[in-house]
């Protein structure tokens, strides 16, 4: 399972090491079963913070592809991570729900 992180400072400082979902925003919100964290930020247009019932923290952000993207446009979404075996683990989780 994946939820929505509570504490965003769990997530400080994670990085992207390579994983990646082709997917839609409102198709992450949809499978599982969380909400958008930041709209339109800085470097992103959606970030989600979450964790997985292991406690590992993550990100799933597109790196700001620019204002054509919507929420129903596909795309390739980074996971951010403190570790590559956090990434992975992430993926996996989010794979499990069906993406």
């Amino acid at each position: 399972m994946i939820h929505n992180l509570q504490d965003s400072d769990r997530v400080n400082m994670t990085s992207f090491w390579g994983d990646t979902i082709y997917a839609s925003a409102s198709e992450i919100c949809e499978k599982l079963g969380v909400k958008i964290t930041c709209y339109d930020g800085d470097k992103t247009n959606f970030e989600f913070e979450l964790e997985t019932d292991d406690g590992t923290a993550f990100t799933i952000y597109d790196w700001k592809e620019g204002d054509w993207v919507t929420e129903d446009t596909r795309l390739y979404y980074h996971i951010g991570a403190r570790s590559a075996d956090e990434s992975k683990k992430a993926l996996e989780a989010i794979k499990g729900l069906g993406l």
